[in-house]
């Protein structure tokens, strides 16, 4: 009995840690896509994030 328990839990462990590291693969493949889409801006998208910038700090400033 004792080694089935044994064998249930070590076969759990292995599960748990499966799962974080391909949680932790999936999180690190995420933030590489999150610099490369923020790597690829153009003077007119500075711009534009600019002006929202502004309009929202006059919109927060009404409120």
């Amino acid at each position: 009995m004792r080694k089935a328990h044994e064998i249930y839990s070590v076969s759990e462990r292995f599960n748990e840690l499966l799962k974080r590291g391909l949680e932790q693969e999936r999180r690190h493949e995420l933030e590489l896509e999150a610099e490369q889409f923020y790597a690829q801006h153009s003077p007119k998208d500075s711009k534009e994030k600019r002006a929202f910038q502004k309009a929202s700090m006059r919109s927060l400033a009404r409120d």
